[in-house]
């Protein structure tokens, strides 16, 4: 068995919330599909834009989450990982 990490990407955000998981604890993705979905907030001058990403899977496995969706996460933060199963 392979552990692949998934973690906050490194971007200079005000604060960064993973907002949902599109898919559920234990389930099998395959590469490149969406497995969660966070909002970003940055200043820009004196206002505050929001950006919604959806977060792709970097490979094929069994999703496993670390934070709940609604969470404020950090920089790194490892949110969940995916078990690859190893031939």
């Amino acid at each position: 068995m392979q552990k692949i990490e998934l973690r906050v990407p490194p971007l200079t955000h005000l604060r960064i919330v993973l907002t949902k998981w599109l898919v559920n604890e234990g389930m099998k993705v395959e590469a490149d599909s969406a497995v969660c979905e966070f909002v970003f907030e940055s200043y820009f001058g004196n206002k505050v834009a929001k950006a919604t990403f959806e977060f792709p899977a970097s490979s094929s496995g069994t999703v496993h989450q670390t934070f709940e969706g609604g969470s404020e996460v950090k920089v790194n933060d490892l949110f969940g990982w995916l078990e690859k199963e190893t031939e």
